[in-house]
């Protein structure tokens, strides 16, 4: 690592490597996290965490991306959003992008470049490379390693000072598929534990979410958390649900962001093909989710593409509620041997349709004996404090190495 002062020219300010060894490791720490946008995400919601976490170590927070929800919460940590979205191509586009990160970089003394999406992560450790920063990357999932393309992304990982992976499952994909010897650390993303806490929902917020969906009192809620997309699983419910049509129950199908209108349009004629249209809820632009995980009796995770975090399981787990989701090493890893989870073959509806029926079965005498195991396990693995302070370590241990060289 250069550790040697990068100037700024005629403003004159202070160089961001300093070589001073009693400048305080605070003082330094400047991180530019790079994301294609600030959407309703795990990268979106971790790029937040960290930069809260930079800034209240009294560092200098800076987010990249083309914008979204999420903004507003970037800035009420202290942190500084820079709309750009990266994306020219072609030699003049590189050339355009890479002149605005080392301009980024000058004007608020970066230290540390962070990129949370693969086609960022050459021109951001290219950026990093000119200006004598730290490059570090964190892999949200598990990454096509097969083609030009693909090598071309595991070469720059390897090059990478740090690579955060979010859970253990992506950090095996990567150490079968690159060299990363003792650069590799499994951070796992954290959540909101005190917003979701089933102790803090009161009854008035859970009344007036079921008013504004006109729920039914009496049948129960099986509720499928996210945003309206194809790979969230919401066709293979409905057609679960078709399977189950005899029993009285609700489906609602509900996230923070609103969806695709014409795949809601699909989802719909669906229902309706099959006589669930009555029992077919679509609520996207959710404002209250905790609310609505009280709301269900069982929460579905049916999403089989290669996700590295699985957060919707995680909010579920810290609400105390039955999940079922398709089965991968992934939810493995994050419900363990949980007591409150099917994990079903993807794809199989009969398989989710089963385990639907089977966790609706359970008692709520039963449900309330083993809530209490799963909120233990959210909040002992996805405290988003934990993970901060996580980050900041990896950080500050990256400086210092700097100072010490």
């Amino acid at each position: 690592m250069d550790t040697r002062p990068v100037e700024e020219g005629s403003a004159g300010t202070v160089a961001i490597h300093s070589t001073d060894p009693w400048a305080a490791l605070s003082a330094r720490l400047g991180v530019l996290q790079i994301l294609p946008n600030m959407g309703v995400s795990g990268p979106a919601r971790a790029a937040v965490d960290v930069a809260a976490a930079v800034a209240a170590a009294g560092g200098r927070a800076v987010v990249v991306s083309a914008g979204g929800p999420l903004v507003g919460d970037l800035l009420r940590c202290g942190a500084i959003h820079v709309n750009e979205t990266l994306t020219g191509e072609g030699a003049y586009g590189r050339w355009a992008n890479f002149r605005k990160l080392t301009r980024l970089i000058r004007q608020h003394k970066i230290s540390i470049v962070h990129v949370r999406v693969p086609t960022s992560a050459l021109l951001a450790r290219r950026a990093a490379d000119a200006m004598g920063c730290f490059f570090v990357a964190t892999c949200h999932g598990m990454h096509e390693t097969d083609g030009a393309a693909a090598q071309k992304g595991g070469d720059v990982l390897a090059q990478a000072h740090r690579v955060i992976a979010v859970s253990h499952t992506v950090a095996r994909h990567l150490s079968a598929h690159y060299p990363m010897s003792g650069r590799l650390t499994v951070v796992p993303p954290g959540i909101d534990l005190q917003r979701f806490d089933p102790a803090r929902v009161t009854a008035e917020r859970m009344v007036d979410l079921a008013q504004h969906w006109r729920l039914p009192d009496g049948p129960p809620v099986v509720l499928l958390p996210g945003r309206l997309a194809r790979s969230r699983g919401q066709k293979a419910l409905i057609e679960a649900m078709a399977l189950l049509k005899d029993r009285d129950m609700h489906c609602v199908m509900a996230g923070e962001e609103d969806g695709s209108t014409g795949y809601a349009q699909e989802l719909t004629r669906l229902a309706e093909l099959h006589g669930l249209e009555t029992r077919l809820l679509l609520g996207d632009g959710c404002r209250d989710m905790p609310a609505a995980y009280m709301l269900a009796d069982v929460v579905v995770y049916a999403r089989a593409d290669a996700s590295g975090f699985a957060r919707v399981v995680a909010e579920a787990q810290a609400m105390g509620r039955p999940i079922v989701a398709y089965d991968s090493p992934l939810l493995r890893e994050q419900v363990g041997d949980g007591r409150m989870t099917w994990l079903v073959p993807p794809h199989d509806h009969a398989a989710l349709a089963q385990a639907v029926a089977e966790a609706l079965d359970l008692s709520v005498a039963e449900r309330k004996a083993l809530a209490p195991e799963a909120i233990a396990v959210a909040r002992r693995n996805y405290n988003r404090a934990h993970s901060a302070s996580a980050m900041i370590e990896i950080f500050l241990g990256l400086l210092a190495e700097a100072q010490a060289a």
